[in-house]
């Protein structure tokens, strides 16, 4: 049951104005009404209630009747395929230095990236900008993975703040610049900004 949810709960991510002919086709499912099933299993009374509980991050893997997290059993493993998505436990970081190196704490997180992503990436929590209205985020950095031209990436300058910039290359030299338009001089690089979350995910 669970299975089938996520998978739902994934096309809504990538998807949000999914229609329940379109869900149903992208799920294999033979009739509109399989939808349906499967959401009433979990006491949705419609697509447009499972997709605001989605949405708001009050559906997510692990979690049960009651919005409880539940911990993962011990036997399933760290990474798994869901599609082109796979689940994640990945490490947290509290903070980061002024040379671009992770403080670590001993927590992680669970959360879905795509099939791709290396293991080498960590989440971190950070301040918003203050001209932003939401509150905390969290990037999930990989610090192995090399600049391309307009990725996101995160920079500590001379400052010691960390910052969201933006990388532009021009020709072999890679410049970093920040929400405000302004070039970093040779800040240290913490790594490559691979998703960004305006919620709290579950820690374990």
């Amino acid at each position: 049951m669970t299975d089938s949810l996520e998978r739902m709960a994934s096309i809504i991510r990538e998807d949000p104005s999914v229609t329940v002919k379109e869900l149903a086709r992208r799920m294999g499912f033979a009739e509109q009404k399989s939808v349906y099933y499967w959401l009433g299993k979990q006491k949705f009374r419609g697509l447009k209630e499972f997709k605001r509980a989605v949405l708001a991050q009050r559906y997510s893997a692990g979690v049960e009747d009651g919005g409880k997290p539940t911990v993962p059993p011990t036997d399933i493993p760290e990474t798994w395929r869901q599609g082109t998505h796979r689940l994640m436990a990945v490490p947290v970081a509290s903070g980061v230095s002024r040379e671009g190196q992770p403080v670590w704490s001993q927590d992680t997180i669970r959360i879905e990236l795509p099939g791709r992503t290396s293991s080498s990436v960590y989440a971190v929590r950070m301040e918003p900008p203050a001209e932003v209205s939401y509150n905390q985020e969290w990037l999930v950095i990989d610090p192995l993975e090399s600049p391309r031209d307009g990725s996101l990436a995160l920079c500590v300058p001379r400052d010691g703040v960390p910052a969201v910039c933006r990388t532009i290359i021009m020709g072999q030299t890679v410049r970093y610049f920040c929400a405000r338009g302004h070039e970093l001089l040779c800040p240290a690089v913490a790594g490559i900004i691979k998703a960004r979350l305006q919620y709290c995910p579950t820690l374990s």
